[in-house]
């Protein structure tokens, strides 16, 4: 990556299977860890591995993107979805107005709850039964898909990282 206008903070959690544990906990500390800081935008890159046992040709040229409808986050979405257009147009982003999948929750969630703008890229097509259980192997990860999630965030991130407002 190139020399951003604003700073970009990876980051991983544990406990999210607990109750978003660790992200929350991030969430609380953020003025603690980055002081006078503001927290423009968060991706959560969760189940982006291209399941080739239920993805196809179609579905391994999207990704879905959760958002719920209220501001900040569903104005970050339309951003992302904006950018992925012009920026990797081979990609179709699937804006889907939810925070996650029904009956379920991931670390993005923890900044939503604060309204930190967070979404979360998810695949466009999951195998419920590999996520979380003993089936939940490295064969099953499609590796051409992931690169293309991850040159997808690399774009966006950099794009807003260095834009002015």
């Amino acid at each position: 990556m190139k020399d951003n206008r604003r700073s970009i903070v990876f980051s991983s959690f544990a406990g999210e299977e607990q109750g978003l544990e660790g992200s929350s906990h991030f969430v609380q500390e953020l003025q603690g860890t980055f002081p006078g800081k503001k927290v423009i935008a968060v991706f959560n890159f969760d189940i982006v591995g291209g399941d080739n046992s239920v993805n196809d040709e179609n579905s391994m040229n999207e990704v879905r993107l959760f958002a719920p409808l209220m501001e900040p986050h569903r104005k970050l979405a339309l951003k992302i979805q904006s950018l992925a257009s012009s920026l990797e147009p081979s990609t179709k982003v699937i804006l889907i107005p939810m925070a996650d999948r029904p009956g379920r929750s991931g670390d993005q969630v923890s900044f939503q709850n604060k309204r930190i703008p967070a979404v979360r890229f998810n695949e466009a097509v999951e195998n419920t039964s590999h996520q979380h259980s003993a089936d939940d192997l490295p064969k099953y990860v499609s590796p051409r898909y992931l690169e293309r999630i991850a040159n997808l965030g690399e774009s966006i991130v950099s794009a807003l990282a260095d834009a002015a407002d």
